[in-house]
Formats: C-alpha cells, sequence, structure tokens
C-alpha cells in the first residue's frame, strides 16, 4: 500500500519554508515500512535516512509514526513531516 502527502517542512509563520511532496509504501499485512520518496527545493536528504534506518529495522508504519523526533516547542507544527506522513499511512492502512 502506499500514501502521498504534501505538507510545508516547517509551519507557514516562519520567514521560509518549503513544501515536501513525500510517499511512503508500506506491506499492508505487516504494516512494514517498504519505502519512500520526497520531492522537495528544501534538502530533504536526511529523510531517506530515517526510512533507510525505519527499512533496515523492519519497521511498522505505527512506529515510524511515533518516533521521537527533534522537537522545538515553539513551533505550532510539534509533528516532524516524515511522523505526519507515517500517521496518514497507520490511518489508511
Amino acid at each position: 500500500m502506499s500514501v502521498t502527502l504534501e505538507q510545508d517542512y516547517r509551519p507557514e509563520f516562519m520567514l521560509s519554508t518549503e513544501p515536501i511532496l513525500m510517499i511512503l509504501t508500506w506491506d499492508k499485512e505487516t504494516r512494514e515500512v517498504k519505502g519512500a520518496q520526497f520531492y522537495s527545493k528544501y534538502d530533504c536528504a536526511q529523510s531517506a535516512n530515517v526510512i533507510s534506518l525505519a527499512i533496515q529495522k523492519h519497521m511498522m508504519i505505527d512506529e515510524l509514526s511515533m518516533v521521537n523526533m527533534f522537537f522545538q516547542p515553539n513551533y505550532d507544527q510539534p509533528v516532524n513531516y516524515v511522523n505526519a506522513l507515517a500517521m496518514e499511512a497507520a490511518a489508511r492502512a
């Protein structure tokens, strides 16, 4: 299965932000992460590293959605975009 989500990489009130188009693929039976794609003007290469680790560790979409990413409480968008993508996958699975 797969899900597509487009979201800014940081909140709109910041001086600059860019949208990221994301696709997450997982196994329907096991909910295991199988792959992802990220497209943006923003350098989101580190997100591919997160997905690579998720695949290597046989992580399920539910686990990926709850990974503790760096949190800055002054933002009104405390959920990392990779978490948001996995949350969308878990909601649709």
